[in-house]
Order: structure tokens, then sequence, then C-alpha cells
């Protein structure tokens, strides 16, 4: 799959294989025309439903065929003859826990030999961008630095610089979402934008409701594109891409309509593999307002893209993303395993219902879910008459919640969100919910209307009433003497 930033290069050079002059748009279009009809019209509708969010192409899981997918993911790793670095880690290492190989499986959607290969590489490319202790325990944020030799103070800057952040609420779907803005990251080059970008899908491919509906991925590109893809740089990408275990759900092109970006758009057309894959890049070469509006359709949260409407990167969040992996990281380090249980949480679930100070939380899924389960009980709560009647109505709520895999979570000052273990601080968040409910209800509905019968003729042609010489307010008709 190609890479999610299309504008990260070189300038353009006589020297390059891969030039402006040899790419013809039309000729592109003709190609991905070809390429898309390979596939039946079965799988170009499960491609664009799971592109917006309403199918997964992931098959349900269960305990069996969990279990056999890795005993046959097992025996294509033993077929695999030339697997150095593999054959070198230690059999008490992440790479061989059942919840890491799962994600490679939930990736190549359960092909248990595409899922070997791809461990194979996965294990080839970390042990050349670092060493082999990322492969004994999970990739840390401080190996960015400690890890990167004498260039480890450019890598951390690029990636603290926020060119690449993953958004702190999923869509409309549950799928996380990470977000490029490849202008900005034309500062550094290639082998230090690729760590973060590394870093970044590692993170991802970490949480399980991502493994299974896939990462949406927004390449923001507006504003002056002055440099071209070099070829070394495409064969790093596609090494990158094809080693994580993270399948992308979407890819969304947000250009400027300008000859530049039409060209990039084509070669990251030509790049990637497959016709599928070549299915889910979406582009969008409208202006600003009519991009966000397009990815609103896509169920992505426009109002939290970190970029603003000068194209300028907004860097809040993702320092507080930063604050809070190094702290999720450090329980890990404590406890010294792979799926270390910790009750914080860098992005909720679908389900989830937060609790947070501010309006910054409106716009999760989970929340707007348990306000209905708040309207939805609202009445059964205030005409309870006893206490123990209050509080089935408040068990319901709670237990509606739990059932679709749902967790109460507060706002931790560590930077990330904490599990509420408590289950009375959990009753008392319900309880102080309703009355806040009841509270905004009671305003909305006492709000006084007013209305007459003309009314819906008010300004009807854009304009204000006039008044007559003598100071009676003329007629909304200008043609005819009727009142």
């Amino acid at each position: 799959m190609t890479h999610p930033t299309t504008n990260t290069a070189t300038p353009v050079t006589s020297s390059n294989r891969m030039t402006e002059d040899s790419l013809n748009t039309q000729q592109v279009d003709e190609l991905l025309s070809q390429e898309l009809n390979s596939l039946s019209f079965q799988d170009r509708s499960k491609i664009q439903e799971e592109i917006h969010g309403v199918a997964n192409l992931c098959p349900d899981e269960t305990h069996e065929m969990m279990e056999s997918s890795l005993k046959y993911m097992q025996h294509y790793l033993d077929n695999i003859k030339h697997k150095p670095i593999f054959d070198r880690i230690s059999p008490f290492s992440y790479v061989h826990s059942r919840d890491f190989r799962l994600s490679f499986l939930r990736c190549e959607l359960y092909d248990p030999k595409k899922a070997a290969e791809r461990l194979v590489r996965f294990t080839e490319y970390m042990s050349e961008e670092y060493d082999m202790e990322v492969l004994e325990r999970p990739l840390q944020m401080s190996d960015l630095q400690t890890k990167s030799g004498k260039r480890g103070k450019e890598v951390f800057d690029c990636f603290k610089s926020g060119h690449t952040q993953l958004l702190p609420f999923r869509d409309r779907s549950g799928r996380m979402i990470g977000v490029s803005n490849g202008n900005y990251a034309m500062a550094y080059d290639p082998e230090i934008r690729y760590k973060s970008y590394q870093y970044i899908l590692f993170v991802a491919s970490r949480d399980i409701e991502t493994q299974q509906k896939g990462l949406v991925f927004v390449s923001w590109g507006k504003g002056e594109a002055t440099h071209w893809p070099h070829k070394e740089e495409l064969i790093r990408a596609d090494r990158l891409f094809s080693s994580m275990p993270v399948r992308f759900a979407s890819i969304h092109q947000c250009f400027d309509n300008t000859p530049m970006f039409k060209l990039l758009m084509a070669l990251n057309i030509l790049v990637t593999k497959g016709a599928g894959n070549k299915m889910r890049l979406q582009t969008h070469l409208e202006d600003d307002c009519e991009v966000r509006y397009k990815l609103l359709t896509f169920g992505i949260p426009v109002d939290l893209l970190p970029v603003t409407e000068s194209n300028n990167i907004k860097t809040k969040n993702h320092h507080l993303w930063i604050k809070g992996r190094r702290a999720i990281e450090q329980v890990e380090q404590n406890a010294g395993h792979y799926n270390a249980t910790s009750n914080l949480v860098d992005c909720p679930a679908l389900a989830d219902v937060v609790f947070k100070a501010g309006t910054s939380n409106i716009s999760h899924p989970g929340n707007s879910i348990f306000r209905e389960l708040l309207f939805a009980n609202y009445n059964a709560y205030f005409d309870a008459k006893t206490h123990a009647s209050k509080q089935e109505v408040v068990s319901t709520v709670i237990q509606d919640v739990t059932r679709r895999d749902g967790k109460f979570l507060e706002w931790d000052n560590c930077g990330c969100w904490a599990i509420i273990g408590d289950p009375g601080l959990v009753r008392k968040k319900v309880y102080n919910s309703l009355f806040y409910f009841k509270k905004t209800f009671s305003a909305r509905s006492n709000v006084q209307m007013t209305t007459c019968s003309t009314f819906a003729f008010e300004r009807q042609y854009g304009k204000k009433r006039k008044r007559d010489p003598d100071g009676s307010e003329s007629s909304g008709c200008q043609n005819c003497s009727l009142p």
C-alpha cells in the first residue's frame, strides 16, 4: 500500500527516474478503471461500504477460528527457510505472543500465509531501523531518540512537530484516524519522517478495534507543492507499509486542485499495489470547506483535524497524546510484558463513555449513545417514588453501556483517559448526568416561542421592510396594491 503522506519527497531533478513528464493522468485513470473492473461487483460494493464505515471485511471471530489460524500461521512460519532475524528472537519475546500474531492475521483478513510473511518482514524492518532489542520488547517513544544514532534529536523533533498525528477520538465506526500534513514534514528527510510514521502505525496496530476495522488516514496536502518523490523514498514507503500489522480502511488525499497535486495523486495510484487498495484511495481536490464537508460524509470528525484554516498544524492534542503514551509505556515497562494490564487509555473505544470538563468530548460516538440512554430513562428515573427504584434505573443505564463492551473513562492529568474502576463512582457519574440532563431539558422546554401568521413571509426576499413617508410599514409585495 502506498504511503499516506503523498507530497513527501526530494526536489525534482533530471536524475530522478520517475519524473513529472513521465506521468499522464489520463493514462493513470484508464489503468485504474481496468484494475477496478477486474473486481467483481460484490467485491467493489464491500470495499465501498467499508470505506464509508458501514461494513467490515474482517470475518467474525470465534475462538476455534482464531486458534486454527494461529496454528496454520505457525506452520507457514516454519516453512519459511530464510528468516535469520526471526530465528534469533527469544521465545519469550512479544513477537511470539498470541495477541501480537493475531494483529497480523487481522491485517491480512485471516490469511495465515500472508500473515506469516508480513511478520517476517516486520522483524527484518525493525532490526534494520533500530536493533534486536525492539524485537524483544515493544517499540517505545524513547526509541525514536535513543536508538536513532546521532540523528536521534532530529527524529524526535520531527515526531513532536505534529506533522503526523493520531486523533484523540475515533470516527463514527470506531476506527482510529491518522492525519498527516506533508508540507510541514518537508524540513526532514525520509529516513527521519518514516520513523515517525512507523511509531504511529505501531501504536495504532495495538488497538484491537483498529485491527478488526482498519485505520482511516487523512493526508492533508494543501498549500504549495514543489517536491517530487524519489524512487528510493517510494521503496522505503513500500517496505514500511508492507511490514507493519495495520490495514488501511481508507486513505483520503486532500489536495489543492493544481497540476502538481494531480500528478502526485496519479503517482500514488500507480505505486499502490492491488485493485482493492487502489479503490481505498479517496482523492478530494476541492477547497478546504468542501473537503471538510466531504470528510464528514465518511464519519470523520473534522472539528478534530489538527489543521487550521491557514494550513498551520495544531499540536495541543498531539502533545497531550505524547504525554499519555509515556505514562502508558511506563506501566508496560514496569510490568515487563507486552500486554500489561493498565487502566490508562489513549483513545477511547466506540462504546466508551468519557467524562471531561468542556465540550471536546461531544463528538465522541460513545457519549452520543450515552445521551440517548439518558433520554430513554429520563422519565423512569424522575417518576420513580423510591430510592431503590431510582437505583434500578441507574443500573439499567450502566448495563446498557457495558453490554456494548463500553467502559466509563475520566480524564487523567497524565495526558490520557483512566478507566473508572470504582462501581460507586460510576453510579455517581450516571446520577449526576441524569440531573444535568434534567436541567438542560427543562431549560429548553421553558423557552417561550412567539409566532404569528405572517412570520413565514418575514424577509423572504432577503430585504428589510421599508417605511412609507407617513411612517407606516410598506407591504411585502412591491408590485401590487394588496396590503
